[in-house]
C-alpha cells in the first residue's frame, strides 16, 4: 500500500463527504447516495449529509424518503436549518399543500430575503384560493427583487381571476417591459385583450408568443444536445482526475481486515 493510501483513514466521514461530492460532479447519484449513507453511518450527527441526501432522493422521485431525512435534519438542527425549502418542495409533490405553507413560512423566517420563498409560497397560497396573502408575498418578492417578472405575471392571473382586468394588464405590460420575451405574459395578456375586443392588439400579442415558444423548443433541442456534450467531456475528465483517489480506498479496502471496512464496495470512476 503506498504512502498516501496509508494515511487514509477508512473510518474518517470527511473521505465520504468527499466522495459524495465526486459522485454528485460525475453524475452518479446513486454512488453519491452511497457515500452519504456511510458518512451518516460514520457521523449520525451530520445535518448536512441528511440534507443531500434527501435532495438526491427528491431528485430521484422518492420524496417520502427525502421528507424522511429533512424531517431528521430539523430534529438536529432547529435553529438556522436549510432543510426546510427542499421538506416543502417535497411535501408539495407528494400533495401536502398545508404541510409545504408551514415549511416555506419556516424557511422565510430563516432566510427574509430569499425571492423565490415568497413566490413558491404565494402560488400555493393562490391555488388555495387565498389571493390576498398570496398577492402579499408575491408584493414582497418584487421588493425584494424588482427584476424578476414571475410575481407580476402571478399577481395578475389573481387580479385577471378576480375580474380587475385593466390591473392585470398593468401587470403584465411590467413583466414584457422587464422581459419583452416572456412568453406567458404575452399570451395571457393576448387572451385578455381578445375577451376586451381588441383583435388587432390580441393578435400581435399572440404572434410573439407563438414564435417565442418555437424558437425556445428548438433553443431547448440545441441546450439539450449542447448539455450532453459537455456532461460528455465533464464525465470523462472527472474519470481521469478521480480514478487515482478511487483507487486509493479500493486498495484500503482489500488490505485493511476490518470487518466494518470490508463491507465497502469496490468504487470504479464513472
Amino acid at each position: 500500500m503506498n504512502n498516501q493510501a496509508a494515511k487514509l483513514n477508512p473510518f474518517n466521514s470527511s473521505i465520504f463527504s468527499s466522495l459524495a461530492a465526486l459522485y454528485e460532479a460525475n453524475q452518479d447519484p446513486k454512488g453519491a447516495l452511497e457515500s452519504y449513507s456511510r458518512l451518516i453511518e460514520l457521523d449520525p450527527t451530520n445535518t448536512k449529509a441528511y440534507i443531500n441526501r434527501g435532495i438526491l432522493l427528491a431528485k430521484q422521485g422518492d420524496h417520502e424518503k427525502a421528507i424522511l431525512n429533512y424531517y431528521i435534519a430539523i430534529h438536529q438542527n432547529l435553529q438556522g436549518n436549510l432543510a426546510y425549502k427542499p421538506l416543502a418542495e417535497s411535501l408539495k409533490a407528494i400533495g401536502d399543500v398545508e404541510g409545504a405553507i408551514e415549511n416555506y413560512n419556516k424557511a422565510i423566517e430563516l432566510e427574509p430575503d430569499q425571492s423565490s420563498l415568497y413566490i413558491n409560497l404565494g402560488m400555493l397560497l393562490a391555488k388555495q384560493g387565498d389571493y390576498q396573502v398570496a398577492t402579499e408575498k408575491y408584493n414582497k418578492a418584487i421588493q425584494l427583487d424588482p427584476q424578476n417578472t414571475d410575481p407580476y405575471v402571478n399577481v395578475a392571473i389573481i387580479l385577471a381571476e378576480q375580474g380587475y382586468f385593466e390591473e392585470a394588464i398593468q401587470n403584465y405590460n411590467i413583466a414584457i417591459e422587464i422581459d419583452p420575451e416572456n412568453s406567458t405574459a404575452l399570451y395571457n395578456l393576448a387572451v385578455i385583450l381578445e375577451d376586451q375586443g381588441d383583435f388587432e392588439k390580441a393578435l400581435t400579442y399572440y404572434d410573439k408568443a407563438i414564435k417565442l415558444n418555437r424558437n425556445k423548443e428548438e433553443e431547448d433541442v440545441i441546450a439539450n444536445a449542447e448539455e450532453g456534450q459537455r456532461e460528455l467531456d465533464a464525465c470523462e475528465k472527472m474519470s481521469n482526475s478521480t480514478e487515482n483517489e478511487l483507487n486509493i480506498l479500493n486498495e484500503l479496502k482489500e488490505t485493511n481486515t476490518s470487518e466494518k471496512f470490508s463491507e465497502l464496495p469496490i468504487l470504479t470512476a464513472q
